[in-house]
C-alpha cells in the first residue's frame, strides 16, 4: 500500500490476448482510467469491479491530492498504476499499458479520461472504449459560455471516434445521445450504499442535524450551505451543521466561520457513518451527475434536500430549492412537514433504483456490446515489453 491508498501494480507481463500464461483462456480483462479523481468516482469505479467481478480489472490513476480515495482497490483491482503528471507522460503511459495489458475493456471515468483513451489511442482500440463523463464538464456554471461551447465541441467531435458511452444518471444518457457521433448510449446508474450492520441514529433530543458531503469546489457551492448555517445560528434555531469531507482551505474558512464542523478526509464507512447519522442531508452543488452523496443519504433512510439543477430534475429528487430562503422553508418542515414525506417518498425511489442487481445488468449489457479482443500476436511477449520497461507494470 502506498501513503495514498494505492495498492502497487503486480509486476508481471501480460500474455496473448485471451490467454494466461499458459495458454489457457482467461477472464476477459478491463482496464480503468481515471483522471484527477475524486472520492465520488473512485466509489463507482469500485463498484463497477466489485459488480463485474467475472472480469480482471485494472486501474490507471491520476491522484487529486486534496480527495482520499484507493479504499477497496486493492482487493478489486489486480494492479493500480499512478498516472504521472503531464499530458505526454499520462499518453504514454496509457499506450504502455494497453500494450502490455491487452484489456478486452478500457473503461475511461470522467472528461479528461476520455479524451485521453478516445484522442490517443489507435483505431483498434476504439470499439473497445466505455466513456463514463461522471458529468460532462460542458455542464460546468463556474466558465464562461465560449469555454463550456469549446468543451462540447470536443465530446462532439470525440463522439465519432466510436464506442460507447455508460452514462451515469438520466441526464447524462440524454446528453451523450444529443452528441453528434455514433457512439452507443446505455444508462447505468451509481450504487449508493452504507456500511453494513446497524449505525447510530441521530438523537431525537430537539437538534436537527444537517449534513452535506464531499469535495470543497466550485462545483459545490459551499458557500449557500454555510450561508443557511449562519442564518440558522442567528435565528436561534436547533441546528448542528457538518461537512463531511475538505479541500479548499478558504471555503473551509467559510464553512467554520458560519458555524460548520467540517470533518476533512475521513475513512469512507466513517464518512458513511456521520452521513447516516444525520436528520437531513442538503445538496448544493451548482451541477452534477448523479451524486454519491445524495444516493448514500437515500440508502439510509435520510431525507434529501438538493439545490435544483438539470440533474437532479432529471434524477427525480424531491424536493429541491431555489434559494436559501426555500432551504430554510424545508428544513423548518422537519420531521413531518409535507417536504419531509415528499423526501423520503423520493429516498425509496432512489434505493429501489440504484443497487447493485441494477448496475451489473447494465454493465453486462455495455461490456458484451464490446467485440472480442483479436487474435493477432501481443507486443507482450517480446523483450521491449519486458516489466523494466513498462510503467504499467512498475511503478513510476
Amino acid at each position: 500500500m502506498t501513503a495514498n491508498g494505492l495498492q502497487p501494480p503486480t509486476s508481471q507481463v501480460a500474455p496473448a490476448p485471451g490467454t494466461d500464461g499458459a495458454g489457457a483462456p482467461r477472464r476477459p480483462r478491463t482496464l480503468h482510467i481515471a483522471v484527477e479523481t475524486g472520492s465520488g468516482v473512485a466509489a463507482v469505479i469500485a463498484d463497477h469491479m466489485a459488480n463485474m467481478a467475472d472480469y480482471e480489472h485494472h486501474l490507471l490513476v491520476s491522484l487529486d491530492m486534496n480527495c482520499q480515495i484507493g479504499e477497496h482497490f486493492e482487493r478489486l483491482a489486480a494492479s493500480v498504476t499512478e498516472l504521472p503528471p503531464g499530458h505526454g507522460p499520462k499518453i504514454r503511459r496509457l499506450r504502455d499499458a494497453t500494450r502490455t495489458l491487452q484489456p478486452d475493456i478500457i473503461h475511461a471515468h470522467s472528461s479528461h479520461a476520455g479524451a485521453y483513451a478516445r484522442a490517443a489511442l489507435g483505431r483498434r482500440w476504439q470499439p473497445r472504449i466505455v466513456y463514463t463523463p461522471h458529468c460532462y464538464a460542458f455542464e460546468r456554471t463556474d466558465v464562461g459560455r465560449s469555454m463550456r461551447a469549446a468543451f462540447w465541441l470536443v465530446e462532439a467531435a470525440l463522439s465519432f471516434r466510436g464506442g460507447q458511452v455508460a452514462a451515469c444518471s438520466p441526464l447524462e444518457t440524454s446528453q451523450a445521445r444529443s452528441l453528434p457521433g455514433r457512439q452507443r448510449v446505455s444508462y447505468v446508474p451509481n450504487v449508493g450504499r452504507v456500511p453494513e450492520g446497524t449505525w447510530e441514529r441521530a438523537p431525537g433530543d430537539g437538534v436537527v442535524r444537517v449534513t452535506a458531503a464531499g469535495r470543497l469546489a466550485a462545483q459545490k457551492a459551499p458557500s449557500l450551505f454555510a450561508e443557511a448555517a449562519l442564518r440558522s445560528r442567528q435565528a436561534g434555531q436547533p441546528t448542528e451543521w457538518m461537512w463531511i469531507g475538505g479541500g479548499n482551505e478558504r471555503q473551509e474558512s467559510v464553512l467554520r466561520d458560519a458555524g460548520v464542523k467540517v470533518t476533512g478526509w475521513l475513512a469512507r464507512d466513517e464518512a458513511l457513518l456521520l452521513l447516516a447519522g444525520s436528520h437531513l442531508y442538503v445538496h448544493t452543488a451548482s451541477w452534477e451527475g448523479a451524486p454519491m452523496t445524495i444516493l448514500e443519504a437515500a440508502a439510509a433512510g435520510v431525507p434529501v434536500l438538493a439545490r435544483r439543477n438539470p440533474a437532479m430534475e432529471a434524477l427525480g429528487v424531491e424536493p429541491l430549492f431555489d434559494s436559501v430562503d426555500q432551504l430554510m422553508d424545508l428544513i423548518g418542515q422537519f420531521p413531518d412537514g409535507a417536504a419531509m414525506t415528499l423526501a423520503r417518498q423520493c429516498g425509496e425511489r432512489l434505493r429501489s433504483s440504484h443497487t447493485d442487481e441494477t448496475q451489473h445488468q447494465a454493465l453486462q449489457g455495455v461490456y458484451g456490446h464490446v467485440p472480442p479482443v483479436t487474435t493477432a500476436a501481443s507486443p507482450a511477449n517480446s523483450p521491449a515489453n519486458s516489466p523494466a520497461e513498462h510503467p504499467s507494470v512498475a511503478r513510476s
